[in-house]
């Protein structure tokens, strides 16, 4: 087999090849690009003069269509009139449900400082957990932490992801607490 590269000025008749087949693409994509600057313009591209005559909707379909866009905008309106009266009833629903759980909470005893406080107990309760997720603190002190969290009105699950303990031993603790009152 004979390769292209053992003639001599191969490369040379390459590119030579190279440059006819480009003279001959920008030739024909000139000829193509005159012939579309030379065709008329399409009827639907260029703007025509309005003509009444030539508007094939009679009035009286056109007066229907108008009626009903302006009772689907009027039904629409409404809809959203309605939906933003629910809206506002369900915010004054939860502004009530929150100030109820505020009272709730003032009854319970709870202030806002204690419930950090509480929060802070969880993360020095993270803190002392050693890397093998085995805790230091002493069980009397890890209940402590599982009442007080308890006092505040965490579910156990929630107890037991903050204490990284399993929620049922958070729930049997509990329930020996509810037995010893």
């Amino acid at each position: 087999m004979v390769l292209f590269a053992d003639f001599p000025g191969a490369a040379l008749m390459f590119v030579l090849a190279l440059g006819v087949a480009i003279w001959i693409l920008l030739r024909r994509s000139r000829r193509y690009q005159s012939r579309q600057s030379s065709r008329p313009i399409a009827r639907f591209d260029r703007p025509q003069p309005h003509d009444p005559d030539s508007d094939k909707i009679p009035p009286g379909e056109l007066t229907r269509w108008e009626v009903q866009m302006h009772e689907t905008a009027r039904d629409l309106l409404a809809e959203l009139e309605t939906k933003a009266a629910m809206l506002q009833q369900l915010i004054r629903d939860a502004d009530r449900a929150a100030a109820r759980l505020e009272r709730a909470r003032e009854a319970a005893g709870v202030d806002p400082a204690a419930e950090n406080q509480a929060q802070g107990l969880t993360s020095a309760a993270d803190a002392a957990h050693p890397a093998d997720g085995r805790p230091e603190s002493t069980t009397k002190g890890r209940h402590e932490e599982i009442y007080t969290l308890a006092d505040y009105v965490f579910p156990a699950s929630e107890i037991a992801h903050r204490l990284d303990t399993p929620v049922g031993e958070v729930e049997l603790i509990l329930a020996l607490r509810d037995k010893d009152r």
